[in-house]
């Protein structure tokens, strides 16, 4: 147990409590240890940061507070720049691109996608942190700028590639924009960059089935999206991933699409859409238990919610009235929620 002493801190030029103890520690070493406590379940990674948010190292918070407000100030402006310099390529490429070759139309891609990598490398070495001093960063202007302009470069230079190749170019592209924004990611981590992979993804899985598929039933999409998810959820609860509620609303957004797309486009397998769903709800409640991330939770009562109903008004043959099939969906809603409701306080 931790005990505290009743002689009062010691205070010099007006520095806080938490500024004379942050004297005597190191950055690493107090991001070492709450990462390892991270680790151990004992903290989620957000309380983490906050800790390190609210731990002025080598500085006192008053001290922090006017730069803090100057460095938010120069991430907006560099995200509006960023906003309107896409906005002016937009428009050109919107009146201009059907008259364009492929040779410049992959040029004009990947220029864009060297700038925006360059933009990316001088903020990193800007910061003197490195790449990977800036990626550890929790709460760090420069590392979200990084973040965008890398997951925005990595699309545009795969798109660049997509226009250049002949032979499958929507696999190549995705695969490509995977790959880039996969690197950008490992080397300076950020929840721009993480949308960013996961969209290339998302787009390799979509594009690569709709090559080998050989029906244009939705059953495939739906087992390989499923799979995503799993595999994305996977990665985030080992910690790949860092952005663990973003980490996991991905999984959960792919899991319920996919399981769902056999009902949505009705050019599937109902039952399987059945059983996938209800494999995401099962999923889900086990998935909670096991990482207490509050999307998984959300994912298995919305797939509760949706598979009972669908599933009884299809063995009905549709003799369950619609009060009947929304009496059942409110009924099915309320005994998800709690057993939600329980499993989150089983795991306090």
């Amino acid at each position: 147990m931790i005990t505290t002493s009743s002689t009062p801190t010691p205070r010099s030029g007006g520095r806080t409590a938490a500024g004379h103890i942050s004297g005597h520690i190191e950055r690493d070493r107090l991001i070492a240890v709450l990462d390892a406590v991270v680790a151990d379940d004992v903290l989620t990674r957000q309380q983490a940061d906050v800790i390190l948010q609210r731990v002025a190292v080598g500085d006192s918070a008053v001290d922090k507070a006017a730069p803090d407000r100057r460095g938010r100030l120069a991430e907006i402006a560099g995200y509006l720049g960023g906003a309107l310099a896409l906005s002016a390529a937009a428009l050109f490429l919107g009146t201009e691109w059907s008259d364009l070759e492929d040779a410049t139309r992959a040029a004009f891609l990947l220029v864009a996608g060297a700038v925006l990598v360059a933009g990316g490398v001088a903020i990193v070495i800007g910061s003197g942190l490195g790449p990977d001093g800036l990626g550890r960063q929790p709460d760090s202007a420069r590392r979200r700028l990084v973040s965008t302009l890398w997951g925005l470069a990595a699309a545009a230079l795969s798109g660049g590639v997509g226009v250049l190749v002949e032979s499958d170019p929507a696999v190549v592209a995705a695969a490509t924009g995977l790959l880039l924004g996969g690197v950008a990611y490992l080397l300076v981590p950020g929840g721009p960059g993480h949308v960013a992979a996961g969209l290339a993804a998302t787009a390799l899985v979509g594009s690569a089935v709709d090559e080998l598929a050989e029906t244009t039933t939705s059953t495939a999409y739906a087992l390989s999206f499923v799979a995503l998810a799993a595999a994305w959820a996977t990665l985030t609860a080992a910690r790949v991933l860092r952005e663990r509620d973003l980490g996991f609303s991905i999984a959960a957004l792919l899991a319920l699409i996919g399981a769902q797309l056999p009902v949505i486009t009705g050019s599937g397998s109902q039952g399987l859409a059945y059983a996938l769903t209800a494999a995401v709800a099962a999923a889900g409640y086990a998935g909670f238990v096991l990482t207490r991330g509050w999307p998984v939770l959300v994912a298995g009562v919305i797939a509760t919610t949706l598979v009972v109903p669908e599933a009884l008004h299809d063995w009905t043959e549709g003799s369950v009235s619609v009060a009947g099939a929304l009496l059942m969906a409110g009924l099915t809603l309320l005994a998800a929620s709690a057993v939600g409701l329980r499993l989150s306080k089983s795991v306090r």
